[in-house]
């Protein structure tokens, strides 16, 4: 991904960013990270910090932002359920036990894999691609990727908006610390889970208990 070495690139690109109407903006957040080799969350970043010095409508940036993060999502959601040759490459990319957990998780699992998948590089857009070969329906996918994204896009754009005057520090920090995303979330997952253990050990323990009297 595009770093920001210069400050003219850094401001040429904020610059660039200012000017433009919401429907563009959909369009450069669709693009971020793909078509535009600039991470989305930076994108997402430096449009909070627009807001916030008044060049747009926070609340506006937040329909834009989570509706296009929704529009993408729903694109290759349907790729992935398609049956086409894509899906089926992309399906072989997928780790089988990654495919198995989706398809045997609760609802209440599948909203928080597919939250956190939105904060992990990679992982956000493997998520729609998973949900799409997985065959979950289209009806639960909306609602779930609605939910992440209206948890996702305000995330970062609010961090721009608060955090304006420290906004090259930001940048600079968000980009050093995506390379530790990945285990930082998966200790945190493996320590959920070892909670999760814990307690299923001590409700055994409990039902036993009530069966022995």
């Amino acid at each position: 991904m595009l770093q920001f070495p210069h400050l003219h690139s850094f401001f040429g690109y904020i610059g660039y960013l200012k000017n433009l109407s919401y429907p563009q903006l959909f369009l450069i957040v669709i693009a971020s990270g793909h078509l535009i080799p600039i991470p989305e969350p930076v994108t997402l970043i430096i449009l909070g910090y627009l807001a916030g010095v008044g060049r747009h409508n926070i609340f506006g940036l937040i329909a834009v932002s989570a509706l296009a993060v929704m529009t993408f999502d729903l694109v290759i959601y349907f790729i992935g359920k398609s049956g086409s040759r894509l899906a089926r490459y992309l399906e072989t990319k997928i780790k089988t036990h990654i495919l198995e957990k989706y398809k045997d998780a609760s609802n209440f699992d599948l909203a928080i894999l597919f939250i956190i998948s939105h904060f992990v590089p990679g992982w956000r857009i493997a998520n729609p691609v998973i949900a799409g070969v997985t065959d979950i329906s289209f009806k639960k996918f909306f609602l779930l990727t609605f939910v992440s994204a209206i948890v996702y896009t305000p995330a970062y754009l609010l961090i721009g908006y608060f955090f304006r005057s420290k906004i090259l520090l930001l940048i600079n920090v968000f980009q050093s610390a995506q390379k530790m995303t990945v285990p930082i979330v998966l200790l945190i997952m493996l320590l959920l889970f070892l909670v999760y253990l814990s307690f299923e050990k001590k409700k055994k323990v409990y039902n036993s208990s009530i069966d022995s009297l």
